[in-house]
């Protein structure tokens, strides 16, 4: 039996500003069990930590890359990295676990269901409308890393899946060939032609 749990957040205003409106559905099997309405206001300060620590995470980036180039770049220790990472996840925690009335009840119930399936796979889908929230590192709540077989995406709320055909190739593409060996290439030779 697998659990998934459909965390929605509609913006009211300008997001993380403004809060959201917020539904919480869960879904067993394919079919939708429970649905529980909810707000969450707004905070800047996890805006404001998330801006500051993808700042220094691109100027590590750019530490690292300018290994390889002649570019000058500031140096950006990494413990103001992993720092900037532990504030952000302290100020996602702290507005997530907000004493407000209207998300209390969407937090009791996703905890109460954590405790409930503790060795059984959980899909916890995150979908917003608003771009900030696929920013935010989910798996970092603390309400969540109570569940061992935890799965944790974002998606918009709006979706469509793409219809494809499958694609069937009619040649035998090898990709490569290592060594000189001529057991050894006689050996991939038979595994790709038997397809394995």
């Amino acid at each position: 039996m697998s659990l998934t749990v459909v965390l929605e957040l509609r913006e009211k205003g300008s997001g993380l500003t403004d809060g959201f409106s917020i539904t919480l559905s869960v879904v067993e099997n394919g079919c939708a069990q429970i649905k529980i309405p909810g707000t969450l206001p707004g905070i800047d300060e996890l805006l404001k930590a998330y801006d500051t620590w993808s700042a220094k995470f691109c100027g590590l980036e750019g530490q690292l890359r300018s290994r390889f180039s002649s570019a000058q770049v500031e140096r950006v220790p990494r413990n103001e990295v992993r720092a900037a990472r532990r504030e952000v996840a302290e100020n996602l925690n702290r507005w997530l676990n907000c004493p407000e009335a209207g998300f209390q009840g969407v937090r009791d119930h996703l905890v109460g269901l954590c405790r409930q399936v503790r060795n059984q796979e959980l899909r916890v889908i995150v979908q917003s409308d608003c771009e900030s929230v696929y920013k935010l590192p989910w798996q970092e709540w603390d309400v969540l890393e109570r569940c061992r077989h935890l799965e944790v995406a974002v998606s918009p709320l709006a979706y469509e899946r793409p219809l494809r055909q499958p694609r069937t190739r009619k040649k035998i593409r090898i990709l490569a060939v290592l060594g000189c060996n001529l057991q050894f290439l006689t050996l991939v030779m038979v595994l790709v032609l038997l397809g394995i």
